[in-house]
């Protein structure tokens, strides 16, 4: 190999690795650089779901844990059947109707309302479902 080859060829690497630190140190992925162009975008810290909430009567809301059961019925049961059916009165009558029965037998007192919400929360390590929420629109609403 000549010597203008060799120097050429170091030319190129070195402007590729330069390249490179230079995508490292401004964060950005640039094509040639990045492994995988549809994955090199961030998304929001943000995680937006249904959510079943019980009302108390002093106004605190209590979002239902998944690992709760509604009467005989698993929360996923209950939370399918008003997910998919979220604006008919019957769907939640029937789940706070659930909720209510459960709240007697543990000798609780009811709630004020029941609801069905799309919340938004900002996620966060460490956190969980009983973190507040950004945002909730309320999809159902049936009150005791």
């Amino acid at each position: 190999m000549t010597r203008h080859r060799k120097l050429l060829l170091s030319a190129w690497i070195v402007a590729i690795v330069c390249l490179q630190l230079a995508s490292m140190a401004t964060r950005r992925e640039w094509w040639p650089f990045s492994p995988i162009t549809m994955y090199s975008g961030t998304q929001p810290p943000v995680h937006t779901g249904l959510a079943l909430i019980a009302v108390e009567p002093d106004g605190r809301e209590v979002v239902l844990s998944p690992d709760q059961t509604l009467g005989p019925h698993p929360y996923v049961f209950v939370y399918r059947v008003l997910s998919a059916n979220p604006s008919e009165p019957e769907a939640i009558a029937w789940a706070s109707g659930l909720y209510a029965e459960q709240r007697r037998h543990e000798g609780r007192s009811l709630p004020a309302a029941f609801e069905l919400a799309r919340l938004t929360w900002k996620l966060r390590v460490g956190g969980d479902r009983n973190d507040p929420w950004q945002r909730k629109v309320v999809l159902a609403r049936h009150t005791y």
